[in-house]
């Protein structure tokens, strides 16, 4: 990130309490270089409507006080470096109609819109309603506004509200009340660079699709709230392709906003949310774009440091454009996506994501939420820790990770897999050790070639089981080294029901694996299929596997099916006989 420069402006010289006129500052005119204007405005005249409409010029070095209300409706108002502009309380400026204002000072000669009073929210502020790229601030100092309404709303307390156009270059905006400035959707700040936001209550307010304006160049000081604040109502949204940067202090996210458009996010911001904040990037042309590096990432996080306390990011769009990279998701997953009491997720994935080298932590319910219509291909060395659960995705999104991220002190050390009864494995794919369970909380079918590769414990709900169907195959690649482990949450005879192949491929195979507790009932109305593994049709190689503790047999071969091999195959603690064999003797492969 880069360094927040201390006290550009300090705020301790001369008083502007009266005079007429203002020349350039010069270097006797600063408080340890810091410049403040210069001249004595006691007598300053009036602002009139006359001095600023039809194209006028407040020369440079003069002073005015504005007593109510100035309003630039006709032409441009330029305002010539060293213009000091005073404010009565509640006193304002509107550019609107046919107005426009150029406000050009230099670094030695800036201007000032300031209070008759050095107390913040004085007076209001300025007002820009126009779209006139004349519009310009350029070495400008505002300070003391902020302290009344442009409207009946409560949010309308700011210094500078922009709702047309307002290029503002190396101004400095200070002392003020509420909001320094503040930018609704329709405005346009362009060209927004090297400003200084130093002792206000909030720095700036900004629409969604105004945050891509602003520069990573300006700075922001000792305000008492260190944040930008973007939205304005629940449901704003970025209409437009933009970038946000860097500029060294959070965006603070308060309602929930839509992303319709391309939103990049540079190595180093940090976007935190109120609670139950809720981002969601849509369909009709969303894409998220969270570009950290490696010890700069990007940081989506709570207000407050505590688990669940917003809601979290939804990804709908199928771009493979989405992308996570050296990402941080924290403080989310406290809030439901809609009445199914399980749709918790920090990071919700219905369409397409790619997730790496990101970091997912302290969120509440379940951290990351992947559906069976979504895409997690190229997910790879991402980190879960001190999360409640982990993960929880579809069957066919599991074979996506690579074996390389990690778990720690995770609630539920596990990944949650299948989201309804009767999800699938519909894509061939290979479920790889990522140093925890898998946990198959619902019926699950197997509809192409999947395999379980060594070292992977797969634990399996109450109830619950894996059907290898017609299409599908299932290969279980334990090594000696590095067996596999098929098992139920609860070590409990019958807490699963078991494995059932209706699959006449080749290619099943079970090797160097224990599966156990299985056996919870029978596949059919024939009580003696009551086992772990169901071998309704086709054959199965067994190698060195230990088949244990079912409350039915450990196999059950149907008729016309077989074990086609079973070299190291041992039982122990099954409540039936080890093998029920309705096929011919031989189908049983000498386990009777």
């Amino acid at each position: 990130m880069r360094a927040v420069k201390k006290s550009l402006l300090a705020l301790s010289c001369a008083v502007i309490t009266a005079g007429t006129a203002c020349g350039p500052a010069t270097d006797d005119d600063t408080n340890n270089g810091q410049l403040e204007p210069s001249a004595d405005c006691s007598e300053a005249p009036e602002l009139t409507p006359e001095m600023v409409n039809g194209g006028k010029t407040l020369a440079g070095g003069s002073c005015y006080r504005v007593n109510t209300r100035i309003t630039v409706n006709d032409g441009t108002l330029t305002i010539e470096p060293g213009v000091v502009i005073e404010f009565a309380e509640n006193a304002y400026m509107q550019v609107t109609a046919d107005g426009r204002i150029n406000a050009a000072g230099t670094a030695d000669a800036p201007i000032f819109f300031t209070g008759v009073e050095q107390i913040r929210g004085h007076w209001r502020g300025v007002l820009v309603e126009t779209n006139s790229t004349d519009n310009a601030f350029d070495h400008v100092v505002m300070e003391y506004g902020g302290g009344d309404n442009w409207s009946g709303a409560g949010n309308s307390l700011v210094m500078l509200r922009v709702v047309g156009k307002l290029k503002i270059t190396n101004s400095t905006f200070r002392e003020s009340a509420n909001w320094a400035l503040q930018a609704y959707k329709e405005a346009d700040l362009s060209g927004f660079a090297d400003n200084t936001f130093e002792s206000n209550e909030t720095p700036a307010w900004l629409s969604p699709d105004r945050v891509s304006d602003m520069a990573g160049t300006s700075e922001f000081v000792d305000n008492d709230n260190q944040y930008v604040q973007v939205s304005f109502s629940n449901g704003a949204s970025i209409t437009a392709d933009g970038t946000w940067k860097d500029v060294g202090v959070p965006y603070r996210i308060s309602d929930r906003t839509f992303i319709n458009a391309e939103w990049t996010l540079d190595p180093g911001v940090t976007v935190e949310n109120e609670e139950e904040v809720q981002i969601l990037v849509n369909t009709d042309g969303g894409v998220i774009r969270a570009l950290g590096e490696e010890g700069n990432p990007v940081t989506f996080r709570g207000v407050e440091a505590l688990r669940g306390h917003w809601q979290g990011i939804e990804v709908a769009s199928n771009t493979a454009d989405n992308l996570f990279q050296h990402t941080v998701v924290e403080h989310g997953g406290g809030y439901l996506w809609s009445g199914d009491p399980s749709s918790y997720g920090a990071l919700r994935v219905v369409g397409k994501m790619e997730i790496v080298d990101s970091t997912f932590r302290e969120n509440a319910n379940y951290a990351l939420k992947a559906f069976e219509q979504s895409d997690l291909r190229g997910f790879a060395n991402n980190t879960f820790e001190n999360n409640d659960v982990p993960m929880w995705i579809a069957p066919d999104r599991v074979g996506e990770m690579a074996g390389t991220s990690q778990f720690t002190g995770n609630d539920e050390q596990i990944v949650k897999v299948s989201h309804t009864n009767g999800a699938s494995v519909s894509t061939d794919q290979s479920w790889k050790d990522v140093g925890v369970p898998y946990r198959v909380v619902d019926r699950t079918f197997v509809n192409a070639a999947l395999t379980i590769e060594a070292g992977v414990t797969v634990e399996f709900g109450e109830e619950d089981e894996l059907h290898v169907e017609e299409e599908g195959s299932l290969i279980v690649a334990g090594t000696a080294d590095n067996p596999v482990l098929i098992t139920g949450v609860n070590k409990v005879e019958g807490y699963w029901h078991g494995i059932g192949f209706k699959s006449n491929s080749t290619a099943n195979s079970i090797s160097h694996a224990t599966i156990e507790y299985g056996g919870s009932n029978a596949w059919s109305g024939n009580t003696n299929n009551q086992s772990t593994i169901f071998l309704a049709k086709g054959t199965l190689d067994l190698e060195s596997t230990a088949i244990n503790y079912s409350e039915g047999h450990g196999i059950y071969i149907a008729d016309g099916a077989a074990i086609s091999s079973c070299e190291g195959v041992t039982f122990d603690g099954n409540v039936k006989e080890n093998v029920f064999n309705d096929s011919s003797p031989e189908a049983a492969c000498n386990l009777i």
